[in-house]
């Protein structure tokens, strides 16, 4: 076993949208930067749940004449790229939110086209396990990492920026108490709240339409009720599959429920034999998994200098000093009562401060996508791609100012 030792101005730990982004803009602005992720292949949560619809990108809500994209170079430069793919993209609207198409297949050839660009100054190491951080005084001074072929990488980065969408750095970082010691084994923010976890299926030999989403929904609460079935089941979501007559779905569950992916596709056979004597149009439908990665929607967050509140979105609350905004409105997933969209004023934004992308107690630490700083209400507002994308660009921006 060989010890490889690298050097960087920026570590972007995570390789989805939100580190997609950081390690694009921190490279753009001449940093070294490594980019790592413990996937072999880049686009994390959107690939992992093949999903086929970039949400939060849009600040305009349906009756706003205009379109407006979230201000941000590299969403710009992204859907750029996306429109140069597929002539006939076009944003959809979904109730009072617009979201823009983008199958996981393309997602991941967009950032792969991306982070080539880069190569001058980014480099990106996939399959990498971390297995230690270091700390001296109040920064990040060295990490370890296992590669594939067995060798440990030794990282020692200038600062790093969490977008791994679990906390792989940030559980390492935070302090037991404010103001108290540093404790360095993994925490989770939270531990005790109750997540949702997601997992993708393919329906094949079957047609998509809102009737059939919403007669699949209805089917599913009645079995809750005449047959003790899960009321989770009702969280089913289906959408259009990315090829003809075929359904992209996703299991939506209590996170703490399973122990391995094996268990929830074995309930979700159990569901759809159920469905299959109930609706016909599911009699001829084959069911087909598509990947085996279970996909929390909650994770660990920064603990930062500042953190977003339900009460900052709700309001549309803004900050002078602001550069970060968004529109997307708290999701809420509730066992009893189902999905609840909570929405800032109509036409109006929030602002997500710079203070909630920065640690408190850790200098050379910053956060994005579902690692920034903000109540569990919060997060479940500012966690989708779109949001990813700017709070990545916008955690690299600040990197780079720290090391000038």
């Amino acid at each position: 076993m060989q010890n490889n030792l690298f050097n960087c101005d920026v570590l972007v730990v995570g390789a989805g949208a939100a580190g997609c982004a950081a390690a694009v803009t921190a490279a753009e602005n001449c940093c070294s930067t490594l980019l790592i992720d413990r996937c072999s292949s880049l686009g994390g949560t959107y690939r992992a749940a093949r999903l086929n619809t970039v949400c939060g990108l849009y600040l305009s809500h349906a009756d706003d004449n205009t379109l407006k994209i979230l201000p941000s170079k590299f969403i710009e430069r992204w859907l750029s790229r996306v429109q140069t793919h597929d002539k006939s993209f076009m944003p959809r609207r979904a109730g009072r939110l617009y979201t823009a198409p983008c199958n996981s297949e393309l997602m991941t050839v967009v950032l792969v086209e991306a982070i080539a660009e880069q190569s001058k100054h980014l480099t990106y190491l996939p399959s990498m396990e971390l297995n230690s951080v270091t700390l001296a005084g109040n920064s990040i001074t060295e990490l370890n990492a296992v590669m594939a072929d067995g060798n440990i990488l030794t990282i020692r980065p200038k600062t790093v920026i969490d977008c791994s969408g679990s906390g792989a750095i940030i559980k390492y970082c935070q302090h037991a108490e404010h103001g108290g010691r540093k404790s360095l084994e993994p925490r989770m923010y939270n531990s005790d709240m109750s997540t949702l976890a997601a997992i993708h299926f393919t329906l094949d030999n079957c047609q998509y339409s809102e009737m059939l989403s919403l007669k699949t929904t209805y089917e599913l609460s009645c079995l809750a009720k005449e047959s003790g079935c899960p009321a989770y089941w009702r969280f089913v979501v289906l959408r259009n599959g990315e090829n003809n007559n075929e359904i992209n779905g996703w299991f939506n569950f209590p996170s703490k429920l399973f122990n391995s992916a094996v268990e929830v596709k074995t309930e979700i056979c159990s569901m759809f034999e159920l469905l299959r004597e109930r609706m016909i149009e599911f009699k001829s439908t084959q069911l087909r998994w598509s990947g085996d990665e279970i996909c929390l929607r909650d994770a660990p967050v920064i603990d930062g200098m500042n953190c977003l509140t339900a009460a900052d979105i709700i309001n549309g609350i803004k900050q002078a000093d602001a550069t970060l905004c968004g529109s997307w409105p708290i999701e809420l997933w509730d066992v009893t009562k189902g999905q609840q969209l909570i929405y800032p004023p109509i036409n109006d934004y929030y602002n997500i401060t710079d203070d909630c992308l920065k640690s408190a107690f850790c200098s050379n630490l910053f956060a994005a996508g579902k690692g920034v700083a903000a109540t569990p209400e919060a997060q479940a507002a500012i966690r989708v791609t779109g949001l990813a994308f700017a709070t990545g660009e916008r955690a690299a921006m600040l990197a780079s100012k720290f090391l000038n």
